[in-house]
């Protein structure tokens, strides 16, 4: 990122971040990519068609400067777009440099993967009907609302990655979306974070307690006296 363009982003966080801290957290349904570029688009739509124009047969088309006096869209709407969008590029690469680290911050790191694929699934199938891939998609989305523990995560990054492979070939044609995601989904958590992972306490054995069959049968056999 170029100096000038820096600032331009610092400037956009200084003055949006206050009314997004204030505001109530939502998901994306689409790719984080796809929809910081439909804004754009959106912000270019606005401003190229701000002023009525006349088309080459004569006809005056409206333009969204007349729908200005309802308070729907206002001129600084594109201006205010575009530094959102600038804003929320500029948090994201922040973010993505900080879940590198997944030896200091596995479950972060986990977090970023999982809403990847999950939401360029969801992206994928939308499509405007219902079918097997959405029934799978939302039975996954159901039976994994809580993955706060690395083995609810690594469950839950394991069927999410077993559905994103049978789809492996349209996720590719995705700009955008880094294919590696559905491969390290699989294989978390990383050795680094299985490594850290304390074994399950033993339970303390109880008083007078008699041996099972199975710690008999499976108890070296004691020497003849």
């Amino acid at each position: 990122m170029d100096t000038k363009l820096e600032e331009q982003a610092n400037a956009a966080l200084i003055k949006w971040s206050p009314l997004a801290n204030a505001a109530d957290e939502s998901r994306l349904t689409i790719p984080l990519h796809v929809a910081l570029g439909e804004a754009i688009d959106v912000a270019t739509m606005l401003t190229h068609y701000w002023e009525p124009r006349t088309d080459t047969k004569g006809n005056t088309l409206p333009g969204f400067s007349g729908v200005a006096a309802t308070g729907s869209v206002t001129p600084e709407l594109a201006i205010e777009i575009r530094e959102l969008q600038l804003a929320v590029a500029a948090a994201h690469s922040e973010y993505l440099v900080l879940v590198q680290g997944t030896a200091e911050a596995p479950l972060d790191r986990a977090e970023f993967v999982l809403g990847e694929v999950r939401s360029t699934l969801e992206f994928l199938f939308d499509h405007g009907k219902q079918d097997d891939a959405d029934v799978l998609l939302e039975s996954l989305r159901t039976s994994f609302s809580d993955s706060g523990s690395q083995d609810a995560m690594a469950l839950t990054l394991e069927d999410y990655a077993e559905l994103a492979g049978k789809y492996r070939e349209g996720l590719s044609k995705l700009q955008g979306f880094d294919i590696a995601l559905i491969d390290e989904a699989r294989t978390w958590p990383p050795p680094c974070a299985r490594d850290q992972r304390l074994p399950s306490p033993t339970p303390p054995p109880t008083p007078n307690a008699k041996p099972s069959r199975c710690a008999i049968a499976c108890s070296p056999c004691s020497p003849s006296a």
